[in-house]
């Protein structure tokens, strides 16, 4: 509708979350928000959205980041990774796929932040939202590079583990080392591999350092 009536007028998408009308008690405060959160960032980006606004950082119901002790909530983290790690231009994901093709595996290609990673590197978004392992092949732009991997799981295994307030960067606890100062969010490097395993009810970013893509260089 924009491009018919305004072609060339940005889009932003504004007091966006998990949920709407204050959040749902329970569920955009923990874990299991992550994957509509990133979900919707990933699915903005590809439908041409140049802003999305998070509501809110502080009090408002309960979908903050932030709770009440200024302890980051799991959503926190993850809206920090994204900005860490991703950058504006979508690419097409044409060649990554899932072994099973199940609805329950989503995934997003975009050129890496070039603020943190140098020209031509890529980023895969994911999610697994089921409570087995997925496995995703990787396309020949990609198999052959090294990579950071930022995987995301909450601190319980399991179904009950959707809805911890806590959550873990490979395998790490995430929370602040003192009142001012974030964790280093450091990526776990991984050789070149033509299949990648995805963890039960997880979410993450993998950064393909050498895939020389020409879009983002």
């Amino acid at each position: 509708k924009v491009k018919q009536e305004s072609p060339g007028k940005s889009v932003w998408l504004g007091e966006t979350s998990s949920a709407y009308g204050g959040g749902a008690v329970g569920l955009s405060d923990t874990f299991v928000s992550g994957f509509m959160w990133l979900d919707k960032l990933g699915l903005g980006a590809r439908l041409g959205l140049d802003v999305v606004m998070r509501q809110v950082l502080l009090g408002s119901g309960s979908y903050h980041l932030i709770d009440d002790n200024l302890d980051p909530l799991p959503d926190y983290w993850l809206s920090v990774l994204y900005k860490k790690l991703v950058g504006p231009e979508v690419l097409k994901l044409l060649a990554v796929s899932d072994s099973g093709r199940s609805k329950r595996v989503r995934l997003y290609l975009h050129c890496a932040n070039r603020k943190s990673y140098t020209s031509g590197a890529v980023v895969l978004i994911f999610m697994n939202l089921s409570r087995k392992p997925a496995r995703i092949s990787l396309p020949a732009l990609v198999s052959s590079s090294t990579l950071d991997a930022f995987v995301l799981q909450s601190i319980e295994p399991g179904e009950e583990g959707l809805k911890s307030r806590s959550v873990q960067l490979n395998g790490v606890l995430l929370k602040m080392m003192d009142d001012k100062t974030i964790p280093e969010l450091s990526g776990a490097q991984l050789p070149p591999a033509e299949h990648l395993k995805l963890p039960a009810y997880s979410l993450g970013f993998f950064v393909f350092l050498e895939a020389q893509a020409p879009a983002c260089s």
